[in-house]
C-alpha cells in the first residue's frame, strides 16, 4: 500500500505519492518531526522512516496480529497498540516492553501533554506513569551529619524508574528539584546548607517524562554549632572523681553530657542535661575500676540541638583498687575484697590462714626469738635465708631469701633501724618522705607489744607450700591512755617460688573479728594515730593504698576494715593463676594421698603433680589433674601416689594456665614412707596387661628375696629379683613382649614367707 501525503488548499489538493514497501493496509502513521515517522497496520506491519517518508524500513513489532494505533513522543520513544495489546519502546522499535493491562485488547492509544496515557479495549485504561511500575518511594528518612549537611534515604518500591528526583522546599509548599540519582540508588547527601535552618524534602521515581507519586514530605533542621571538649585529654587516668569540661556554644540553652563504656554509646553509664552546664563531675559509683570510658557533649535550644561532639576517653582508676597509675615493668597492681573491686588483680577472697605450727617471735607480749636490733616496742627480727635452694620472693624485679620483720608493721628485704624516728610511725609526708625502702607495709603503725592491758598479743610466722605467713594477732596500738580494746589483727602472706621471674603475689588479711572495738571506732572516725598501707621499692617504685597522717588527714582512702577484708598485690592486672588455700599429704603404707584446695581460679588448665627424692632436684611428673578454668568458687583436688618404695619424698604442684604460664606450689613437709609391719605380695597392675605390668611387694625385715614368673605349665619364664633387700616397699616392672598371650604366675620367697599370684598377658 502506498502512503500518500498531500498539501492541499481550499477546494484544491497537492499530494505526493510515497511508496511504503508493504501491501498490508496501514492504519496509523505518526511523525514526531519532519524526518522521523512510524506507521503500523494489518498483518503485524510496523514501519519507520528517518528521511521524511522517502524510504521506509519494516521492523518486527511486539505482536503477531494487526496493529491499530501508534503514539510516539519522540523519534525513539513510543507505544504501539493492536488486537493483542499495547507495548512500549525506547529504542525506535529495536526492543519492546509489553504493557497490556487486560486480557482482551482491540483498541487505540491516546496521550495528553499532562503525562496521562489512555488506551482502549473492552474498557478504557488510563495511566499517569506511562504504563511503568513507578510506585512511590516510601520511608523517607533525614539525618543531619553536620551543620551544613543532611543525608536522605528512602525505600525503592518501583522497578522501571530511570532515576529518582529529589525536591526541596524552605517551607513545605514551594518545591524545586535540586538533584537526581540513578535508578536503584536510595541515598542522597545534601551539602552546602545553612546552619540551624529547616529544610523540607520529598522524592519521586521518574521514567522519561513520567513520575510516581511523592514520598511523604519530611523536614529537619541542620544542627546548631556544637561545643568543643576542653579537658581532660584522651587517655588521661583519673583516680577519684572525673570532672569533664567543654566550651560554650552560640544560642545554647541547655548542655547535655553522655558517658559510656563503648564508642557507640549503647551503654550509657551517666548523662546529665542542664542550662549553662559547661562541666560535670561523674559520680565514681557509676564507674567500674580500671576501665576506659568515652564522653561527648552537645547543646540544645528551644527548637533545635547540635550534634554530639567527637568523643574523648578517660581511664577511671580508683586507688582503692588498681595500680599506682605509673608505667613501666615490674609494677604491682592491687585489689581488695569489697564489693566493687574489679580485676586489678582478680578480686581476692578473705582467707585467714591457720597459725598452728607457727614460729613465735613474740607471744603474750614476751620475746620468743632474738631481735636483730631495737626493742620489743620498736624492734626488728631478721629471718636470715628462710628460703632455701632456688626458692625466693621476687619484689619489684629482685629476688630475696631474707626478710626483716618490724614490730611496727614494716616488712623489708633490707635492714633498717626500727628506732629511727621516721621508722616508728609513718611521717606526715608518707612514703616519699621516709628512708624506708624495699618494704611491704600491710599496716605501718606504732604498735606496743609491751602493753599488758591487751592479752594474747602475738607476732609469729610459718612457711608452707609456696607461702610465708606472718601474723600480727591483737597487736596493741600505741596509745598514751590505757585501752584494752585498742588492738588490731592482720596477716601478710608472701608468695615464693623457685627462681621466680615475675613479682611475687602479696596478700593481706585484715581480721575484723580479732580487732578491738576502740581501734575500729578510731579507724571509722579518722581519729586513729598515723597509719600507712602500701609498697616501697628501691628506685622510686612506690604507692600508698591507705595513708592517715599525723595531721588527722586521710590522704589515701583504700579501705582495710568494715568487716573481714582481703587486700592483694599482684604482678599484673589480671593476677593469676590460682589462690591455693591448702596442700597436704597423708601416708597409708606405701601410698601417699595428696590433697589441695583452691579458693578461686582464673584461666587454670590444671595441675602437674611432681615428685622427687628428698634432698634432690630431679623432679618427675607423675600425673596431670585438670583444673576448673575460671571460677570464684572453692575447689578440692586429690591424687594418690601408690606403691612407693621406703624413703623420703618431696612433692610440688605445677599450676599451668591455658596460655602456658605456670607457677609452683610446694608441699611444706617431706613424705616419709616407712617400713611395713608384715610381708605382702600385691596384685600386679595393670592386669590383664600388654606387654608391661608392675608387681609390688612389702618386706618387713631384711633378707634374701626371690621373685620369679612361671607359665601355666610351671616353667620359669623370668627371674625378676634374686638378691638381698632391706625391709621396705618395692616395685618391679615385668615385660612380657617375648611371651605369648595366656595366664602366668608370679611367686615370691622371702625367708619363710611365700606367696603366688596370677596375671594375664593379653595381646
Amino acid at each position: 500500500m502506498d502512503v500518500r501525503r498531500k498539501r492541499f488548499n481550499l477546494y484544491g489538493s497537492n499530494w505526493v505519492t510515497q511508496t511504503s514497501g508493504t501491501t498490508s493496509t496501514l492504519r496509523e502513521i505518526v511523525f514526531t518531526d519532519a524526518n522521523n515517522g512510524h506507521a503500523a497496520g494489518e498483518n503485524a506491519t510496523f514501519l519507520k522512516t528517518s528521511d521524511g517518508g522517502a524510504n521506509w524500513v519494516s521492523v518486527s513489532g511486539p505482536f503477531s496480529n494487526t496493529y491499530d494505533r501508534l503514539l510516539f513522543i519522540n523519534s525513539n520513544t513510543g507505544w504501539l497498540t493492536g488486537y493483542e495489546g499495547i507495548a512500549f519502546t525506547s529504542d525506535n522499535g529495536a526492543t519492546w516492553i509489553n504493557q497490556t493491562p487486560g486480557l482482551a485488547f482491540y483498541g487505540g492509544c491516546y496521550y495528553f501533554p499532562t503525562g496521562t496515557l489512555y488506551t482502549t479495549s473492552l474498557a478504557v485504561w488510563k495511566t499517569t506513569t506511562g504504563g511503568f511500575n513507578l510506585n512511590a518511594p516510601t520511608n523517607l528518612t533525614l539525618t543531619a551529619v553536620s551543620t551544613s549537611q543532611i543525608n536522605l534515604s528512602w525505600t525503592d518500591n518501583s522497578t522501571d524508574e530511570d532515576r529518582f528526583v529529589i525536591e526541596r522546599s524552605p517551607n513545605g509548599s514551594s518545591w524545586s528539584a535540586i538533584d537526581s540519582v540513578n535508578a536503584g540508588v536510595t541515598t542522597y547527601q545534601n551539602t552546602g546548607l545553612a546552619t540551624d535552618q529547616a529544610y523540607y524534602y520529598r522524592v519521586s521515581a521518574k521514567r522519561l517524562i513520567f513520575s510516581s507519586d511523592y514520598t511523604n514530605a519530611e523536614w529537619l533542621r541542620t544542627p546548631m554549632v556544637a561545643p568543643s571538649l576542653s579537658s581532660p585529654e584522651s587517655g588521661t587516668v583519673i583516680p577519684f572523681v572525673p570532672v569533664l569540661q567543654w566550651t560554650t556554644a552560640p544560642n545554647a540553652f541547655t548542655y547535655t553530657l553522655q558517658v559510656a563504656s563503648d564508642t557507640n554509646f549503647s551503654n550509657i553509664v551517666y548523662t546529665i542535661t542542664a542550662p549553662g552546664l559547661t562541666s560535670a563531675a561523674v559520680p565514681p559509683s557509676n564507674l567500674q575500676n580500671s576501665t576506659r570510658y568515652y564522653w561527648r557533649a552537645r547543646v540544645n535550644s528551644l527548637t533545635n540541638q547540635s550534634l554530639f561532639t567527637p568523643y574523648r576517653n578517660f581511664i577511671f582508676q580508683n586507688p582503692n583498687y588498681g595500680n599506682n597509675m605509673n608505667s613501666g615493668n615490674g609494677l604491682y597492681y592491687f585489689a581488695n575484697s569489697t564489693s566493687g573491686a574489679a580485676a586489678a588483680p582478680s578480686k581476692p577472697v578473705y582467707n585467714w590462714r591457720d597459725t598452728a605450727g607457727s614460729i613465735y617471735l613474740i607471744k603474750n607480749g614476751s620475746l620468743q626469738s632474738s631481735l636483730y636490733s631495737g626493742s620489743i616496742d620498736d624492734g626488728v627480727f631478721r629471718l636470715n635465708n628462710i628460703l632455701t635452694g632456688s626458692n625466693a620472693v621476687r619484689f619489684f624485679g629482685n629476688n630475696y631469701q631474707t626478710l626483716y620483720i618490724g614490730t611496727n608493721g614494716i616488712f623489708s628485704f633490707s635492714s633498717f633501724d626500727p628506732q629511727l624516728g621516721t621508722n616508728i610511725e609513718p611521717p606526715t609526708g608518707g612514703l616519699s618522705a621516709t628512708g624506708i625502702t624495699n618494704a611491704i607495709l600491710p599496716l605501718w603503725k606504732d604498735f606496743n607489744f609491751t602493753d599488758s592491758d591487751v592479752p594474747e598479743r602475738t607476732l609469729c610466722y610459718k612457711i608452707i607450700s609456696n607461702e610465708i605467713i606472718i601474723s600480727f594477732i591483737k597487736a596493741p596500738s600505741y596509745n598514751a591512755s590505757v585501752d584494752a580494746n585498742d588492738y588490731v589483727s592482720f596477716q601478710i602472706i608472701i608468695q615464693y617460688n623457685i627462681s621466680p621471674s615475675e613479682n611475687s603475689k602479696i596478700s593481706v588479711m585484715y581480721n575484723y573479728d580479732l580487732t578491738g572495738s576502740s581501734f575500729i571506732n578510731q579507724y571509722n572516725n579518722n581519729t586513729i594515730l598515723p597509719m600507712l598501707v602500701g609498697l616501697k621499692g628501691v628506685s622510686g617504685q612506690e604507692f600508698q593504698y591507705r595513708f592517715f597522717n599525723s595531721s588527722l588527714q586521710l590522704i589515701n582512702s583504700g579501705p582495710i576494715f568494715g568487716s573481714n577484708l582481703a587486700l592483694e598485690f599482684g604482678p599484673d592486672a589480671t593476677l593469676l593463676p590460682v589462690e591455693l588455700a591448702s596442700f597436704t599429704s597423708t601416708v597409708n603404707g606405701g601410698n601417699t594421698k595428696l590433697e589441695w584446695n583452691t579458693l578461686s581460679e582464673q584461666n587454670n588448665s590444671g595441675f602437674e603433680v611432681q615428685r622427687t627424692n628428698a634432698g634432690e632436684s630431679n623432679w618427675k611428673k607423675i600425673v596431670f589433674i585438670n583444673g576448673n578454668g575460671t571460677t570464684n568458687k572453692p575447689a578440692k583436688y586429690s591424687y594418690e601416689d601408690k606403691n612407693l618404695a621406703s624413703g623420703k619424698y618431696q612433692y610440688r604442684l605445677k599450676q599451668i594456665d591455658f596460655n602456658g604460664n605456670y607457677e609452683y606450689f610446694n608441699l611444706s613437709n617431706e613424705v616419709i614412707i616407712g617400713v611395713p609391719n608384715k610381708f605382702s605380695l600385691l596384685q600386679n597392675y595393670p592386669n590383664p596387661f600388654n606387654p608391661n605390668t608392675v608387681i609390688s611387694y612389702q618386706l618387713s625385715v631384711d633378707g634374701f628375696i626371690s621373685l620369679k614368673v612361671y607359665d601355666i605349665a610351671g616353667k620359669e619364664v623370668a627371674s625378676l629379683v634374686n638378691k638381698n633387700q632391706s625391709a621396705g616397699y618395692y616395685t618391679v616392672e615385668f615385660n612380657g613382649a617375648n611371651l605369648s598371650s595366656g595366664t602366668y604366675f608370679y611367686a615370691i620367697q622371702a625367708g619363710d614367707f611365700k606367696a603366688v599370684k596370677k596375671m594375664v598377658l593379653l595381646k
